[in-house]
């Protein structure tokens, strides 16, 4: 669908975005005092922005994905078709801790976010 592929080149723009700045600026804090990060290998900050991009693109492919097609199915606009998108985009990053309830948990919650987002920005006449 080309709602994923746009999805997915959004979402690795925003990555890339957030990895560079982000990621590469990061701080730690030890003894309760905030350091600057130390200089990185380019190797690093390379697969750090990397990372952030790949996983900002899968999940806003797999949202528009979803979501659209739930649209298209339902022949409706509204904010479930948002939550089955969210809640599918969730479920594949909850994925990576193995454990049923947190992916469940994952799932549930991005959903109820992610139609949350979309019944503000309809408003409340809709």
């Amino acid at each position: 669908s080309s709602s994923a592929v746009d999805g997915a080149l959004r979402g690795a723009f925003i990555g890339l975005c957030w990895g560079l700045v982000i990621d590469t600026n990061s701080a730690t804090v030890e003894s309760g005092v905030i350091q600057k990060a130390t200089a990185r290998s380019s190797i690093g900050v390379a697969s750090s922005v990397g990372r952030a991009a790949l996983g900002f693109s899968a999940f806003l492919g797999i949202y528009n994905l979803v979501s659209c097609n739930f649209e298209t199915i339902r022949g409706r606009k509204d904010p479930f078709n948002n939550f089955m998108g969210g809640a599918a985009a969730g479920a594949l990053f909850g994925l990576s801790s193995k454990n049923p309830r947190t992916i469940a948990a994952t799932a549930i919650g991005t959903g109820v976010m992610t139609s949350a987002v979309t019944m503000l920005q309809l408003g409340p006449e809709r």
